[in-house]
C-alpha cells in the first residue's frame, strides 16, 4: 500500500494497532472497515435501481 506518510488510512491503522498488541481497538477498526466495505455496494446498488432508464 503506497500513500503519503501524513495519511492515516484504516488498513494502516489496523496494522499499527495489531503491531502494538491493541487487539480490541484493531478489532473495532476492522469492524468499521468491514461495515463500510459492505454498505457501500448496497447503497450504490440501490441508487442505480432508482436511476432513470435511458
Amino acid at each position: 500500500m503506497v500513500c503519503p506518510a501524513t495519511w492515516k488510512t484504516l488498513p494502516a491503522t489496523t496494522f499499527g494497532l495489531t503491531d502494538r498488541s491493541e487487539v480490541f481497538n484493531a478489532a473495532a477498526s476492522t469492524y468499521l472497515l468491514l461495515s463500510v466495505t459492505l454498505v457501500a455496494p448496497v447503497v450504490l446498488g440501490s441508487l442505480k435501481g432508482h436511476a432513470a432508464p435511458r
